[in-house]
């Protein structure tokens, strides 16, 4: 009887041992298919962000060849405000993926998860805060896009932590319906967003220039660029991997060219 009491007690731990294993299974199944699904959705979260702003490009100079260059400065903005009225610039890096329209809502969300077009999706849009002027007369003038992991967005703009990146890349083109003008890098760094480290009003023009090249002894890379009061500052931020709560920052001098 003793014997059978035990053949009985392995047969039931076996049982429960199979349950257990099946169980495990189960959730890693779950586990597997949702993953699946999230890397699937932010897949095709990217292809139709990327879609919708390479559409866009037949509003700039290089996708047509009828647009008014000397009206427009290269961008067609007449059009791209009948999709958008909230359209303030369009931004180019040469040799990388920023080749994007700038807008500016009523805050500093709704284009963290809104396309150009007004779409929901995680890509987002280029922004301006929107405390800021939109003609870039302010001293210094905040834009912000996502850092993407396919590449999109600002995510170029990290690279200027290496000083060879910033040696064939010194400038960006930002066109705007009053001018054309060049954003030229001469800081960047990693700055965490816990810390109040943004700047966008100033007691006087003093303020503003003591500021302006506060960070230049941390930059990432070296330049001859110092801020003096006739300038006027745009600053590029996005996320960065470096920490939790890391931001890449990248100060630009604004130097209008027409």
């Amino acid at each position: 009887m003793t014997q059978n009491k035990r053949k009985t007690g392995k047969r039931k731990l076996s049982r429960f041992g199979r349950a257990v294993f099946i169980g495990i299974e189960a959730v890693l199944m779950v586990s597997i298919l949702f993953f699946s699904w999230r890397i699937y959705t932010i897949l095709q979260g990217y292809h139709q962000g990327n879609s919708v702003y390479e559409d866009l490009t037949v509003y700039t100079e290089a996708g047509r060849t009828d647009l008014p260059a000397a009206e427009d400065n290269g961008i067609d903005f007449a059009a791209l405000a009948e999709i958008n009225p909230d359209i303030v610039a369009w931004i180019t890096l040469e040799d990388s993926m920023i080749n994007y329209p700038v807008v500016q809502g009523t805050d500093n969300a709704y284009y963290l998860e809104h396309l150009f077009n007004h779409e929901v999706n995680h890509m987002g849009c280029v922004f301006m805060d929107y405390r800021s002027t939109p003609d870039f007369s302010d001293y210094v003038t905040p834009l912000f896009a996502h850092h993407s992991s396919n590449g999109a967005m600002f995510a170029g703009i990290e690279k200027y932590k290496k000083q060879e990146f910033y040696e064939t890349h010194k400038s960006f083109t930002l066109r705007t319906p009053a001018g054309e003008y060049i954003l030229e890098p001469y800081t960047g760094l990693v700055l965490d967003a816990t810390e109040a480290f943004l700047r966008i009003d100033f007691n006087d023009v003093y303020d503003f220039v003591n500021y302006a090249n506060m960070y230049n002894g941390q930059s990432t890379f070296r330049s001859d660029i110092t801020i003096d009061e006739e300038d006027r500052v745009v600053a590029l931020l996005t996320c960065t991997a470096d920490f939790d709560t890391a931001r890449y920052v990248l100060f630009c001098r604004l130097s209008k060219v027409r």
